[in-house]
């Protein structure tokens, strides 16, 4: 009697379970079925009311509308007619609210702009309605004829990767894109003006350059830009790495008188020089402004007092500016194979429903084989 109430029990749990694991696997194929890309891209005027006229710059506004998908990281590749449109002042400029984390880029290639931004590791902060990626900023460079044209557009490297359970982690789930279409009137392209180099008149140091180890001595960077301004002095003492400084003794003006000093630590002769960047981009040559120091081992000639230079003036000391540590680049490893240059962390989706499924494919199992040892027991 007690073998035939256990053999009733345990076929009601087998009809039970077994349906039911198979109505869980059934579920997750079809979740898996339903997995469709619904995440657009657009191209559209951050000043739409504003008309563009040749020699006009603008602003372009990338935005992302996620739709079911919840995206974690966006690969860009933005293609623009160079002949209509070019990028100026700060190109591409990335949302950090959004998108605090850029894998790469931006790099600006012939009529192409590349850039590979993410969300980071934290899921909570993937992208789940419409936002903003970034803006670039363009120049209209020549008309359209006098009819609308489209001028961008996204190119078909663009991936977009979301972490929703219904998403596999390398599939691509850009749906649609949008280009950027323009009227602008005027015919002739825009010239860029010549630019003049910056000059440097004369490095000026603040004692014989002559010395024994350790030899410590400091410039004087003296120089102008006629067409702009002084945006950096870049220092080369000729033992080591360049020094740039980009703040104090006129930078950000036309005329710049920019000191540092230097400690040479080993002996022998070094040529120091100093180059002028102007706000365009322009660097000065060095042939004007270069000086030879000296340096002897411990023990050796000391060194003099007076001031030397090509101007013969006395610089007055200024705070000295410690040398720009040299960022190493850290190769992060590949999201999607598939997916050239697309490169970084994304986050992993939560887990799902596939451990349900195979958790209670285990327990019907067990359940079957526990029945079948019953039924042949009784």
């Amino acid at each position: 009697m007690l073998k035939k109430i256990l053999f009733g029990i345990v076929t009601v749990i087998l009809l039970v379970a077994i349906p039911l694991t198979v109505y869980l696997l059934g579920q997750q194929q079809e979740t898996r079925t339903e997995a469709t890309p619904s995440t657009t891209l657009s191209l559209v005027l951050s000043s739409p009311s504003v008309s563009i006229k040749t020699g006009d710059d603008f602003g372009v506004d990338v935005t992302i509308n996620p739709g079911t998908n919840q995206v974690s990281f966006v690969k860009l590749s933005i293609g623009y007619e160079s002949s209509k449109i070019g990028t100026s002042q700060a190109g591409f400029e990335v949302s950090k609210s959004s998108f605090p984390v850029i894998l790469e880029g931006p790099v600006y290639m012939d009529s192409n702009i590349l850039i590979t931004v993410s969300v980071g590791a934290d899921p909570t902060k993937v992208i789940q309605s419409p936002t903003k990626v970034g803006k670039i900023t363009f120049k209209a460079l020549a008309g359209t004829g006098g009819a609308s044209a489209q001028v961008a557009r996204f190119n078909s490297a663009t991936q977009v990767l979301s972490i929703a359970s219904s998403d596999t982690p390398s599939e691509n789930v850009l749906s649609t894109t949008t280009p950027l279409s323009l009227n602008i009137p005027g015919g002739e392209p825009v010239v860029s003006p010549t630019t003049t180099v910056p000059v440097c008149t004369a490095l000026n140091a603040d004692k014989t350059p002559t010395g024994s180890a350790p030899f410590t001595i400091s410039f004087t960077a003296n120089g102008s830009d006629a067409d702009g301004t002084i945006a950096k002095v870049s220092f080369d003492f000729g033992d080591g790495p360049l020094q740039d400084v980009t703040q104090g003794g006129g930078i950000g003006t036309k005329n710049v008188s920019v000191q540092t000093s230097h400690t040479y630590v080993n002996p022998g002769t070094f040529a120091g020089k100093a180059t002028l960047t102007d706000n365009q981009g322009n660097v000065s040559t060095d042939s004007s402004c270069t000086k030879t120091v000296t340096v002897t081992a411990a023990g050796g000639s000391g060194s003099g007092t007076g001031q030397t230079g090509g101007t013969g003036q006395v610089s007055s000391p200024t705070a000295t500016l410690a040398p720009v540590p040299t960022l190493t680049p850290t190769l992060i490893p590949s999201l999607a194979p598939s997916q050239t240059g697309a490169v970084g962390t994304v986050p992993t989706a939560p887990p799902g429903s596939a451990e349900t499924v195979m958790f209670m494919g285990g327990v019907g199992f067990i359940l079957t084989l526990l029945g079948a040892a019953l039924l042949f027991g009784l």
